[in-house]
């Protein structure tokens, strides 16, 4: 039997356990989904090549900042990889994802698509409120969306750029680095870049904001009038 993302032979006492459940019609006896397998391969020491760390940590989740995560649904829906690392905030940036283990985390859930026309900069104050008590309580926190790629980078980034008081391209730049598989939608980079800009503050009263909120809702009542 072989891993399915390597096509190397899984660790031998896993591949023979496996055959002895088979004989036993016994499939309880170990599972080969999850951070689970991951975990057993560090305890037997499997030694993985960049390739695979690299696709493992994409999967799941990577660190940014200490104690600060960003990652995917397959992270938080996970026991195992959160009890690993130790978890005890959730933040979800996502439209159709529900706390999983409500009893056992502090959540925060923001529905959010990932469409360019979205607002996700409303958020930000709210995002940043949330990862900023997660810290300072000595938590650790897992910032995720669907696959960790577009709409919990951006709400991550918007973070980093207003508590390290950087750019937008300084802040892009640290999070592609510690997660390269980052990529957020055209909408939200110009969101975030507009977001310097107002240096990290939204305000109703902010000329920059009511610019661009203008400028979105001319564009929603165009489509709707092309989809009439």
């Amino acid at each position: 039997m072989s891993d399915p993302l390597t096509n190397s032979p899984l660790p031998s006492p896993y591949y023979q356990q496996l055959l002895q459940n088979e004989e036993n019609n016994d499939n309880s006896l170990i599972d080969l989904n999850g951070w689970s397998v991951v975990e057993s391969w560090k305890n037997e020491n499997f030694q993985m090549n960049e390739h695979q760390t690299g696709y493992l940590t994409n999967m799941y989740a990577s660190e940014i900042l200490s104690h600060l995560y960003l990652g995917s649904r397959m992270a938080a829906s996970d026991k195992a990889w959160l009890s690993d690392h130790k978890i005890t905030h959730i933040l979800t940036i996502a439209g159709d994802i529900p706390p999983y283990f409500p009893e056992s985390y502090a959540y925060k859930v923001i529905h959010v698509n990932d469409y360019e026309y979205v607002n996700i900069m409303e958020h930000f104050d709210n995002t940043y409120k949330f990862i900023q008590q997660a810290l300072e309580e000595n938590g650790n926190i897992l910032v995720h969306c669907q696959a960790g790629i577009s709409r919990s980078p951006s709400v991550l980034i918007a973070y980093i750029m207003r508590s390290r008081q950087i750019s937008f391209d300084k802040a892009f730049e640290f999070v592609k680095k510690q997660r390269p598989v980052i990529c957020p939608n055209q909408g939200f980079r110009n969101q975030l870049r507009l977001y310097e800009s107002m240096r990290y503050q939204i305000t109703k009263a902010s000329p920059k904001y009511w610019g661009y909120l203008a400028k979105r809702w001319s564009r929603t009542i165009l489509h709707a009038k092309i989809k009439a």
